[in-house]
């Protein structure tokens, strides 16, 4: 697969971050267009930095960007006349609905989600203008900050294993690490997981010493790998990178769509922005659904999981965990009888536990006999009475009636017999 982008070619047949990072190094000007059916983008290119992003598709328009972030109401928005085909978030800018610390911001977010759906095609084209200096515009953006940043916002954990590598093996800082390092402005929980890369060491090692959460420490150590400042132990060394300058970074932390907004590259921009209103927040986290409410601002200090946004300002109550995962808390004693509520006997009450392992016989608490038995009642019969007194009352009629009949009937006559002849009369 080519590292370096040539005229025209597949994208199947090109590593898209190593050719941007191409670009940087050599400090290069151009502009790469990509398409598929029903999809175009393209990214300009001037002396190593990202100046322009263009896209035909309209989830990743800048305006439509600051409306998800809650920093562009779409009601607004909605009552501007644009004319069509026009940049709606550079009309909400010189409407003053949105600052340009909030513009630039959305153009940033753009160039990466552009980026980052570029990389999920599976087909298409691309072509790239080598020498074109295109217009330079109030956006720029560092290519090491845009492969930082979306690796530090990716959820891909095929796209972090791809470009991380073996994960068994040692990693090594390229020459120039120092150098480079310093220039991304990373804060101190980043820089904690750096110094644990010292040639011995291989990627799961490091997650596995640092504090950090082990998917952010692997994405930050694909980043780096990417841009060439680690290598695996057995790769070649490479080139060293350019030193560029640029602006520091976002804290290395997990978010659910957007990081928060960091410093800018225009610091005079800011310094009258922050004059001329409340300065806001350094760090800015997306909101959820319209319906939700914002969350506060990411925790950026580094203690348990290290990396993880934390959404509550009081630290909750420490909670034990289970001694293993196979022991669970008891359950709760269901209160189903009446003698649950019995008066001197708490339900709560815990049962001694015989232990197999120490005794050879239950406690003799468990041997002896009821000092209070209970009279259960008899549990109640359900004879037959009703039914046999009717069959029997019934049995009876049918006797009587029938010795009634008997009696009225008439009784057959008895017929007289003649005398037989004796031995006299003859």
């Amino acid at each position: 697969m080519r590292t370096a982008f040539e005229r025209e070619g597949d994208l199947r047949g090109v590593d898209l971050l190593a050719a941007f990072v191409a670009l940087w190094r050599g400090a290069e000007s151009g502009s790469v267009s990509a398409g598929r059916a029903g999809s175009r983008c393209a990214f300009d290119v001037l002396d190593g930095e990202l100046v322009g992003v263009s896209t035909s598709d309209p989830r990743f328009e800048t305006s439509a960007i600051l409306v998800r972030a809650g920093k562009l109401d779409a009601s607004a928005l909605e009552r501007l006349s644009v004319p069509e085909g026009s940049d709606r978030s550079l009309a909400a800018l010189q409407a003053g609905i949105v600052t340009k610390r909030e513009w630039r911001w959305g153009e940033k977010i753009r160039a990466i989600e552009v980026l980052a759906d570029l990389l999920t095609w599976i087909d298409g084209e691309y072509a790239f203008e080598s020498g074109a200096r295109p217009e330079p515009g109030e956006f720029r953006l560092a290519i090491p900050r845009l492969v930082l940043e979306l690796f530090l916002r990716s959820r891909d954990r095929n796209l972090i294993d791809h470009q991380l590598g073996p994960a068994d093996v040692p990693l090594v800082r390229a020459e120039n690490f120092d150098r480079e390092f310093s220039t991304f402005g990373l804060t101190a929980d980043a820089e904690s997981v750096v110094r644990l890369i010292d040639g011995r060491a291989s990627a799961a090692e490091i997650a596995r010493k640092a504090p950090a959460e082990d998917f952010a420490v692997q994405k930050l150590l694909a980043a780096l790998t990417t841009l060439g400042l680690v290598r695996p132990e057995y790769a070649p060394e490479e080139e060293p990178a350019r030193t560029v300058a640029i602006s520091a970074l976002p804290p290395l932390v997990e978010t659910r769509e957007e990081e928060p907004a960091s410093a800018l590259s225009d610091e005079d921009v800011i310094a009258e922005e922050e004059e001329a209103r409340k300065p806001e927040p350094f760090e800015e986290q997306f909101p959820g659904p319209p319906d939700m409410p914002a969350p506060p601002p990411l925790d950026r200090d580094l203690s348990g999981r290290g990396f993880e946004p934390r959404w509550e300002e009081t630290p909750a109550e420490p909670v034990e965990p289970p001694a293993s995962d196979w022991e669970m808390e008891p359950p709760a004693p269901e209160r189903d009888s009446p003698w649950d509520d019995r008066p001197g006997i708490p339900v709560s009450a815990e049962v001694p536990v015989w232990d197999q392992a120490s005794e050879l016989e239950p406690p003799e608490a468990l041997n002896r006999t009821l000092q209070y038995p209970v009279d259960l009642p008899a549990p109640e019969r359900r004879g037959m009475g009703p039914a046999i007194g009717w069959i029997l009352g019934l049995l009876v009629l049918a006797g009587a009636a029938f010795f009634v009949w008997r009696s009225r009937s008439p009784q057959p006559v008895p017929v007289a017999q003649a005398p037989s002849p004796t031995s006299a009369a003859i």
